[in-house]
């Protein structure tokens, strides 16, 4: 800890000491285990050590690095300048690094004299093509998205407007951060970890254990009671295929997914070794191709069913307050909740910040006019009032040439998904792959 404590490349520290590759980012308050969220942002020394603690499969000491406030989500757009041996680039590309960085800086340059020159260098100056499409739109980010963690550092680091040069093992990017959600406090956080493995005596014990459960509990109902005399972990892997090769939480469990398309309801399965993990499995229910009995959909049903009501009283919870609420603060104050901003609201996109996908909601929104409230709309999680406080309109669009490519592209792409489905349907297939691999 002392090491770890007083070292100055932390990246370096944590590469070399760590059995699991983890990233050095920010984290919101409550995304941390609870034994440093706490002290971290409870005023935490920058520096401050604490561990090890127990997280998972491994035990952990974490480093604080930097505490600030930082937007949560982020819209980027950026061109790419890549070179030869860089990751991913272009086969056609033949630039050194030191002409790629001086292409960048150039065009860096450019766009600082005139801001507007942005678009289009990142739809036809840019290696990445994909976004060049759309003249280097990303959309929105988070901490917590799976991109390069230098892309990612630099483009926080970019003020909403601005537009940054970053480094990273795909070449040089021209960042431009395009809008962004309101501040809130973060913490960079490293961390080490030491995966927990078991000795050759506790392995031992746990398999007799677990071949003891497994030829004393035969059947479904002795199987349950054990579970519970014991305190065992019961988990339930639902709504398997046959060719399945993935159940949360287990190792590799291809041999239990092919147990049970070999057994029957009720069978109780040998002892299965998975990583670090002894499973001993019952095959509860089966599920025949075909329409689902009335029993098997209950609980599907009912959920929905719930969660439908639930909104129609919230609905009419709502209706009943806006008779005299003329404004959203009104509302909010009437019903008892808080008023949320999202920025950034976009058509192209179903997203809102602060709230996650919600298609209903954007829908709604471009309906209204500014300054209006909305009816009470369904969403996804939960029932929202929506008004507009400001509309940015998009620069007019005088060359559809890129839209037209993406359309076609994506006709193309449709076209043959759609023949490849058609042909799967006339073949009268049948997949025995789930019997042999």
């Amino acid at each position: 800890m002392q090491a770890f404590r007083e070292t100055t490349d932390d990246s370096l520290f944590t590469s070399i000491n760590s059995d699991n590759k983890i990233e050095i980012a920010y984290f919101k308050q409550n995304s941390l285990a609870p034994v440093i969220d706490t002290p971290f942002f409870g005023g935490a020394a920058v520096g401050t050590v604490i561990g090890p603690y127990e997280e998972g499969n491994a035990y952990k000491v974490s480093k604080l690095l930097a505490s600030k406030n930082m937007p949560d989500s982020i819209k980027v757009s950026h061109a790419l300048v890549a070179y030869a041996g860089a990751e991913r680039a272009p086969a056609e590309v033949t630039r050194t690094r030191d002409q790629a960085q001086a292409t960048a800086d150039s065009l860096l340059a450019i766009i600082k004299k005139d801001g507007n020159r942005f678009a289009d260098i990142a739809k036809n100056a840019s290696d990445d093509k994909v976004a060049a499409e759309k003249e280097g739109d990303l959309d929105w980010i988070t901490q917590a998205s799976p991109m390069d963690p230098k892309f990612k550092a630099g483009a926080f680091e970019t003020a909403k407007g601005q537009v940054s040069l970053v480094e990273s093992p795909f070449g040089f990017h021209l960042i431009k951060v395009t809008d962004q959600t309101a501040a809130v406090r973060q913490v960079q956080v490293a961390s080490i970890d030491r995966r927990i493995e078991p000795g050759s005596k506790t392995f031992q014990a746990a398999f007799a254990k677990a071949n003891e459960f497994a030829a004393k509990n035969k059947t479904p109902e002795a199987f349950e009671k054990a579970v519970q005399e014991q305190g065992l972990n019961k988990r339930v892997a639902d709504n398997l295929k046959e060719t399945d090769k993935f159940i949360p939480g287990l190792e590799s469990p291809r041999a239990l997914v092919q147990w049970a398309y070999n057994s029957k309801k009720g069978d109780v399965s040998k002892v299965y070794d998975f990583g670090n993990k002894f499973v001993i499995a019952v095959l509860t229910e089966v599920k025949e191709k075909g329409i689902a009995p009335y029993e098997q959909a209950l609980d599907l049903v009912k959920g929905k069913v719930i969660t439908q009501k639930k909104a129609q009283m919230f609905i009419e919870k709502i209706n009943a307050k806006m008779s005299g609420a003329t404004t959203i603060d009104a509302l909010a104050s009437a019903l008892g909740v808080q008023v949320k901003n999202a920025e950034g609201v976009n058509f192209n996109s179903s997203f809102v910040a602060n709230l996650g996908v919600e298609p209903a909601l954007v829908g709604t929104i471009f309906s209204l006019k500014q300054g209006v409230l909305s009816k009470p709309v369904e969403g996804t999680t939960g029932v929202f009032v929506a008004v507009i406080d400001r509309i940015s309109e998009p620069a007019a669009i005088t060359d559809f040439s890129s839209n037209k490519k993406q359309a076609i592209q994506q006709l193309q792409q449709r076209t043959t998904y759609e023949v490849f489905n058609a042909l799967k349907e006339k073949a009268n297939i049948t997949d025995n792959r789930g019997k042999y691999y």
